[in-house]
């Protein structure tokens, strides 16, 4: 299998993780309660009335970022996303967050992240940790094994959760390995914008004309792209739909 096709599968199986991640902090009570803290002023995106900077936000990023060093060490230093991954808790702690080489580590960062609270630390530990295979991931067709990239050249840029509208909103995950010719010949159609609010309010809102999800839970993705670093070209990316089914307990 080459680069490209190795990469790929490494992402695909890294939103899956994800969107693991993403279901169990909404589906549990104790974890949601203390996901929710709201972005400094520096950090808040002008575009959105409202915008919210979650544990879930950082956690995920951080899994993705460690799950790709795994398999391409040479890429963890180029991965960028959309959070920090500094995260105040509700002592007014500031922790670093960051994937530990085992589930008691992370699950004792993750303790002091949620002040002391070592249930829920546990509960999202184990979802970081548990070995994800790419028969776990509902893929809809298959992965090339003859996709080639240079290693040296890419980019990665991570949105934890964050948005697309599409009228296909039944199918749970997307994926190409060349995005750039698939959007130009309309094979992804859809708009990607912020969706931290649509995570955290879960208010779905439908286009009577078009049928389209404009927000609610349908709407959240797991966003993962690679990009040629030399020419800013997007080359690959995932796009992992946590909640097209809309099972949540909240």
């Amino acid at each position: 299998m080459r680069n490209g096709s190795k990469l790929l599968k490494v992402l695909l199986q890294a939103s899956e993780k994800a969107a693991n991640i993403a279901r169990i902090c909404r589906q549990k009570e104790a974890l949601f309660q203390l996901l929710v803290q709201e972005k400094s002023l520096e950090e808040k995106n002008p575009r959105f009335f409202q915008d919210f900077k979650t544990l879930a936000d950082v956690l995920i990023q951080e899994t993705i970022r460690h799950d790709i060093e795994i398999e391409f060490p040479e890429l963890a230093k180029i991965v960028q996303g959309e959070e920090t991954n500094v995260f105040s808790n509700i002592l007014g702690e500031s922790i670093i967050v960051e994937i530990c080489s085992c589930s008691k580590d992370t699950t004792q960062l993750l303790t002091k992240v949620m002040g002391n609270d070592a249930v829920a630390a546990e509960l999202l530990a184990a979802e970081v940790h548990k070995d994800v295979q790419l028969s776990d991931v509902p893929i809809t067709v298959d992965i090339p094994i003859d996709f080639d990239v240079n290693i040296e050249d890419l980019g990665i840029w991570i949105d934890p959760i964050g948005k697309y509208t599409s009228k296909n909103s039944n199918s749970r995950l997307f994926n190409w390995y060349l995005f750039d010719k698939m959007h130009t010949c309309g094979a992804i159609r859809g708009t990607f914008v912020d969706s931290t609010a649509d995570y955290i309010n879960a208010k779905e809102t439908v286009d009577e004309q078009t049928g389209l999800y404009l927000s609610g839970l349908r709407c959240v993705t797991v966003l993962i792209g690679v990009y040629k670093k030399s020419t800013g070209v997007p080359v690959l990316g995932v796009v992992n739909q946590p909640f097209c089914t809309n099972i949540d307990s909240q």
